[in-house]
């Protein structure tokens, strides 16, 4: 079974924002490891729309691993379903 056009587009648009998603959350796992007992402020700048400050980073850390982990299995899932497909 081939893939239709709209499927090929729509892995075309998530598969690079999913792979985006992993490399932040190897990034952010390996900073956390890197300073697992020292908690540290963060502050999240969206332009001059929003700031946001946190005494610990964890409000941003943990949403960020949790999407690096989701996009791996939404990729494992992909993969599966494209070997199955063929």
């Amino acid at each position: 079974m081939k893939m239709t056009a709209e499927q090929r587009r729509f892995l075309h648009e998530h598969i690079p924002y999913r792979l985006a998603a992993i490399d932040l959350c190897q990034i952010v796992a390996a900073r956390l490891l890197a300073n697992a007992t020292t908690p540290y402020p963060i502050v999240i700048q969206i332009g001059s729309i929003l700031t946001i400050r946190a005494s610990q980073a964890l409000i941003f850390t943990n949403p960020v691993v949790e999407h690096g982990f989701m996009s791996c299995r939404a990729m494992y899932c992909w993969h599966r379903q494209w070997l199955h497909c063929r």
